[in-house]
């Protein structure tokens, strides 16, 4: 409402840059409250289109607006049937495609592109992400997947996307790396199981046999 009654043109300015630091912030507590939804999240398997997910994330990215020359291109094996929790794997996606267009290559000399593939591997499913952007620095590789760990001051959102995607990826018994391509290609890959089912029974009866000890130690004492 200032912005709109305000004439003063270095008050607007200051108004502006007030009215980005707030966005910045809403969404840091927007990501913030999605650890908290993953780490009490109860895991459903049911299964997964991935070409539909990854549609969904694109169009948001598109409403945000993409770099000029993006390519974004996607591949999904026809016929790959996965069974995990799709609020996870949504949030993987989305976290590493926005990070392949947000620290894309501002060179005029360069054809930015985003590459997307899902394959299957064993009983396993590999979502894999390729991008020719500014890259990850070596010495950075372990760090970027920490909360509020920045690998460029690019980030407005503290750090917390990768940190995202390693936590669903572990929330999903999977796993995920970053890695640098012959071509200098930044390729991050995900490795799910392709059947959430095992997992889940998994934890359920290790939770039961910590319960059961729990309960005997309570009566012990």
């Amino acid at each position: 409402m200032a912005m709109m009654d305000v004439k003063d043109k270095m008050a607007l300015d200051y108004f502006d840059k007030l009215d980005a630091s707030a966005a910045r912030l809403n969404a840091i507590l927007s990501r913030l409250l999605i650890i908290n939804q993953i780490n009490h999240s109860i895991l459903k398997a049911e299964p997964i289109d991935f070409n539909a997910q990854i549609e969904e994330v694109l169009e948001l990215e598109r409403k945000k607006g993409l770099p000029k020359k993006m390519d974004i291109s996607s591949h999904v094996d026809p016929g790959l049937r996965c069974m995990s929790d799709k609020e996870l794997t949504g949030i993987i996606l989305e976290n590493l495609i926005d990070n392949a267009i947000k620290f894309h290559n501002y060179s005029d000399r360069v054809n930015p592109f985003v590459r997307i593939e899902i394959t299957s591997k064993g009983d396993q499913v590999l979502l894999s992400v390729v991008d020719n952007g500014i890259g990850v620095d070596e010495k950075n590789k372990n760090e970027i997947f920490k909360l509020f760990v920045r690998a460029t001051d690019r980030s407005d959102t503290g750090g917390i996307g990768l940190y995202l995607s390693k936590l669903a990826t572990l929330k999903l018994g999977g796993d995920i790396t970053v890695s640098k391509s012959m071509e200098g290609y930044t390729v991050f890959k995900v490795l799910l199981p392709q059947d959430l089912s095992p997992v889940i029974e998994k934890r359920q009866a290790d939770e039961m046999r910590r319960e059961k000890r729990k309960q005997k130690l309570l009566k012990a004492t």
